[in-house]
């Protein structure tokens, strides 16, 4: 069973529950907002429901027409999520877990979509998504329409502020550049207010291309994951690059990062089956430090999720395993 948040030390986390209940890899883990459940997404068109306290499996929603990408709860949400689509259409779906019944559709997008970010403002019902088209939408969840479109210049991938009032946007150049755009989420149409420079790919290492953005809880910091393996704290305001972090090398797969409650702990996945966990603060402050290594996978292990309420966590390859303190 989790215990409740203190300041954990993830490095000594086990095993606490682990699940089967998928045929292929999982694509995707997202906890909801009170940290009792959490949902998975997989190629074998099933998105899985579990008690995240309990360590049990509640049940399965199948989705073969349309298939199942990323998933999302909604905001302060236990009942109803949105996933994107990887068969039929590229749009991205409302989904009730309790009726099994989709609620709404959200079409725009003409290419996978490869990252969802929700709006945390507690005045607003907004999703975001990006997509291999080289578009950004934001959505409001009561309408089919998008109320704003972002364009890029390559394939992009996309975050929402705490607020929901700036969107990061992360992509190339026209030359091949790679960048963080900033943009008001009220006014896409007036542009980027800022831009801000990634460093390139090192010698060696594949092109860059996007596994993730996202910010720290506090708004302070974004986080720019790559497939190469490298990972990259900058500074929201300024766009200074403040760390650097080699969190796996790479063989192509799409791994992607997350961030702990405390915004002060970065996990990462890897090819070989283990979770990397590093420490996410300015290179002034050891940022980047490795601080600490988690085992039990024997597979690439692609996603991982941190609990935002309970000392707990969750990390996928086909199979499903949550983490708690070993004194639990």
């Amino acid at each position: 069973q989790a215990a409740a948040m203190a300041q954990p030390d993830y490095s000594d986390y086990r095993i606490g529950q682990a699940f089967t209940d998928s045929k292929s890899q999982l694509t995707s883990l997202d906890f909801n907002s009170r940290g009792d459940l959490l949902i998975s997404t997989s190629g074998d068109n099933v998105v899985n429901v579990y008690d995240a306290l309990q360590g049990r499996h509640l049940g399965s929603v199948k989705t073969d027409q349309y298939g199942s990408g990323h998933g999302k709860f909604l905001k302060e949400s236990s009942t109803t999520i949105i996933h994107s689509s990887t068969k039929d259409s590229d749009a991205v779906r409302l989904l009730s877990l309790t009726d099994e019944k989709y609620i709404r559709y959200f079409h725009g997008h003409t290419d996978r979509v490869n990252s969802l970010s929700i709006g945390k403002n507690d005045e607003t019902n907004v999703f975001m998504s990006s997509s291999a088209d080289r578009t950004a939408r934001i959505w409001d969840v009561r309408a089919p329409a998008c109320t704003a479109v972002f364009r890029a210049t390559s394939r992009c991938c996309g975050a929402l502020d705490p607020g929901s009032m700036v969107v990061a946007i992360a992509m190339l150049d026209p030359e091949g550049n790679p960048g963080v755009l900033m943009y008001d989420a009220r006014q896409p149409e007036k542009g980027p207010f800022s831009t801000f420079q990634v460093p390139k790919a090192q010698p060696g290492k594949p092109p860059i291309d996007w596994t993730g953005l996202k910010f720290t809880q506090d708004g302070n910091f974004l986080v720019v994951g790559t497939i190469s393996g490298e990972v990259y704290l900058l500074d929201s305001y300024s766009g200074d690059t403040m760390a650097n972090f080699s969190m796996f090398t790479s063989t192509g797969d799409d791994i992607e990062t997350a961030v702990s409650p405390c915004g002060r702990v970065l996990a990462a996945g890897s090819p070989e089956g283990t979770i990397k966990l590093a420490r996410l603060a300015r290179e002034s402050e050891r940022g980047g430090e490795q601080i600490g290594q988690l085992t039990g996978h024997h597979d690439t292990v692609g996603v991982v999720a941190f609990n935002p309420r309970y000392a707990m966590m969750a990390s996928a390859c086909k199979t499903l395993a949550f983490w708690i303190p070993q004194a639990v």
